[in-house]
Formats: structure tokens, C-alpha cells, sequence
């Protein structure tokens, strides 16, 4: 039997097409004895999605919820063929 141990790809309902929070999904993670969550909404290009400042409030997320750690992430989209991406690159250093 294979046992998981993370969940590398989530999304919450600040990207528009999913339906739970943070927390909520930090519970079924601990539900189902994950260790680690990553959350990986979508960047701001994606239709419906959240805006950048949800990727800066990231800092303030602990770092383990309900003994879940959690990872800060982002689904970015690559813009163009230069391969610019739809978050500025500080985001990434600073939050994740």
C-alpha cells in the first residue's frame, strides 16, 4: 500500500474555482495524515483568480495548521515567449 504524505497542488476559493479555504483544507490534509499542504493558487493572469496581494499576505499564513505544515506556492502563467510570469519575481523571494 502506498502511503501519501503531501499534497503538492491546491487551490482555495481565492482562485476562483475551488471551494475551500485554507484552513478547511489544512483540516482534511490533517484528516487524511498528510504531513505536508502546499497551496498553490493561481496567479492573477488566470481569469477569475485572486489578485497579487493575496500572493503578499502569504507571509502572514503559519507554518503548520492543524500540524499540517503548509507551503507557500503559486500555479504562475508564463506570459509570453520571453517566458515572463504574471507575478513579480519578489513575491517568489520574499513569501515562498
Amino acid at each position: 500500500m502506498i502511503s501519501l504524505e503531501a499534497d503538492l497542488h491546491t487551490h482555495t476559493v481565492a482562485s476562483g474555482h475551488a471551494y475551500s479555504t485554507i484552513k478547511e483544507n489544512a483540516e482534511a490534509a490533517n484528516f487524511k495524515n498528510l504531513k505536508i499542504l502546499a497551496m498553490t493558487d493561481h496567479a492573477p493572469a488566470m481569469p477569475g483568480s485572486c489578485d497579487v496581494l493575496h500572493f503578499g499576505n502569504l507571509r502572514a499564513l503559519p507554518r503548520y495548521i492543524n500540524n499540517v505544515m503548509i507551503l507557500r506556492g503559486v500555479e504562475l502563467n508564463v506570459l509570453d515567449t520571453q517566458g515572463n510570469i504574471d507575478l513579480p519575481e519578489y513575491f517568489l523571494a520574499v513569501n515562498f
